[in-house]
């Protein structure tokens, strides 16, 4: 019978830290876990942070970009419009046209000094 009372008591003796271990189990998978969480967070929002930083980057070289095309099409545009008064203007004074002029004037999209109503040339 002593036997039995000493083997219960070890039993009773091995639940109880049986019970113990588990819940310090527990709680150190909870911390590891907590852990592992914490910092894959941190991480991911690193990595957030950089893929923000460099999506404004980009958008800056977007914005350079434009910025030089914009300007080039202006100079073709200020070129073109040159060269277009420059003919328009030797034409008024020469009485040649030349092909451009001419096609603009079909168009009516150019009027020469003696193409100008009465009205205009008196004043």
């Amino acid at each position: 019978m002593a036997r039995r009372q000493a083997f219960a008591g070890r039993e009773r003796g091995f639940e109880r830290s049986k019970s113990e271990m588990m819940v310090l189990g527990i709680l150190v998978v909870g911390f590891a876990g907590g852990w592992v969480i914490r910092s894959s967070v941190d991480s991911s929002r690193g990595i957030a942070v950089a893929g923000v930083s460099a999506l404004y980057g980009a958008l800056e070289r977007g914005r350079r970009l434009i910025a030089i095309e914009r300007e080039h099409l202006e100079d073709l545009v200020a070129e073109g419009r040159t060269r277009y008064e420059t003919a328009r203007l030797r034409a008024a004074h020469t009485g040649t046209k030349d092909r451009s002029v001419a096609k603009a004037e079909e168009n009516g999209q150019i009027r020469l000094q003696h193409d100008a109503p009465q009205r205009d040339r008196a004043a």
